[in-house]
């Protein structure tokens, strides 16, 4: 059998392929009586020998594979990805608005600590001062990811409390958090990406879109026909991006940068006017995707000595870290939400799920995307 590289690939040589060569090469060197067996010490040298040497045939495969992207890992595989300009995308801060109930004239400065019951903490970006008994400010959670996308009224706590302050709470969902890129999220959007270098295709504009820090996804769709879209609203022979997380302005620079000429860029919940180097202005277009709040609620049957204290906390974590991965335009799935809650020891049973007053999928738009809405948890 041949090892190595073959027409067919890499081939490694396996511990069960060099134990009898081993084996074989000791026999010619020391006669065909000599003791081999488990227990006897040229057995065990022989075996010790053939262990180490399986060991560097895998990490040749390893360095064989690592040279490709459906199989590169790590570090490996970023590098991969920089042949046709791509980087893995870092875990991002989800943001929001939290309302303060209060003395009037409290100030609350920037830095100010709130906290889900579940110990997500965000902090105030910009101050505020209360009126009227009421205030809002924006937050960012502290650390960066996922979890930091929570339903509406999560954030209930304060930190550090401070004198004029009474209550807080988020009266609409965070969202925009995002976890480290894993290598199969990398792969899909290397697949996506590699029209990147090559054009204004709706595939390549999406590719650079994606590229952009802080977007979580994007679809361009467009219209070719030379009358206006009955059901979209696309005019005639315009593209129109759909884009989910990111910086507006630098959205609108790379849509510029990368449509095609003579093609409307069309939107209208982002319009931005560029001015190019001969001092003509153009007007650029993209739509957010709508938000569309999923409401959750679960009865559980536990068994008390395994179910954890703050277990129903950890469920509604547990459903928030889903709806918030949902990408743009996916389905919320009924069964999925079964299987996340009971990813939490103690759960013997789940006597009523439903989502959004039902117990059927949620189907989703190409436009839209999901945000947890109020997740209600109760265990006896």
């Amino acid at each position: 059998m041949t090892f190595g590289l073959t027409n067919t690939g890499f081939k490694p040589k396996r511990y069960a392929d060099i134990l009898p060569e081993k084996e074989r090469r000791a026999r010619e060197l020391f006669g065909n009586d000599v003791n081999l067996s488990d227990s006897s010490p040229l057995g065990m040298l022989v075996r010790l020998n053939a262990w180490d040497e399986a060991a560097v045939w895998q990490q040749m495969e390893e360095v064989y594979l690592s040279a490709y992207v459906s199989s590169a890992e790590g570090v490996s595989l970023d590098r991969k990805c920089q042949d046709i300009g791509i980087m893995r995308q870092l875990a991002t801060r989800a943001s929001g608005t939290i309302q303060f109930s209060g003395a009037d004239g409290t100030q609350i400065y920037p830095g100010f600590e709130v906290q889900t019951a579940t110990g997500v903490v965000y902090r105030t970006t910009t101050a505020t001062t209360i009126s009227g008994a009421l205030a809002r400010a924006d937050i960012e959670a502290v650390d960066a990811g996922v979890a930091g996308n929570v339903g509406a009224g999560a954030i209930s706590r304060v930190v550090s409390p401070i004198a004029g302050v009474i209550a807080v709470t988020n009266p609409d969902p965070t969202s925009g958090g995002r976890d480290a890129e894993t290598d199969a999220q990398l792969r899909e959007r290397y697949v996506r990406s590699v029209s990147k270098p090559g054009g204004a295709s709706a595939a390549a504009i999406e590719a650079a879109l994606l590229d952009i820090e802080g977007v979580l996804d994007a679809e361009v769709r467009q219209n070719v026909t030379l009358e206006t879209d009955p059901v979209t609203g696309i005019p005639p022979k315009a593209i129109a991006p759909i884009v989910w997380g990111g910086d507006a302005d630098r959205i609108a620079d790379t849509l510029y940068r990368v449509k095609p000429a003579g093609i409307q860029c069309w939107g209208e919940d982002e319009v931005h006017e560029i001015t190019d180097s001969r001092g003509v202005t153009h007007t650029i277009g993209f739509n957010r995707p709508d938000l569309v709040a999923v409401n959750v609620s679960a009865t559980l049957t536990v068994d008390t000595a395994i179910y954890p204290p703050d277990g129903d906390d950890q469920v509604r974590a547990a459903i928030e870290g889903y709806l918030s991965g949902l990408a743009l335009g996916e389905d919320v799935i009924y069964t999925r939400l079964i299987s996340r809650i009971h990813s939490i020891p103690g759960i013997i049973d789940i006597p009523t799920l439903t989502v959004n007053g039902g117990t059927r999928n949620i189907a989703v738009a190409k436009t839209e995307v999901v945000v947890p809405g109020t997740i209600t948890v109760t265990s006896p």
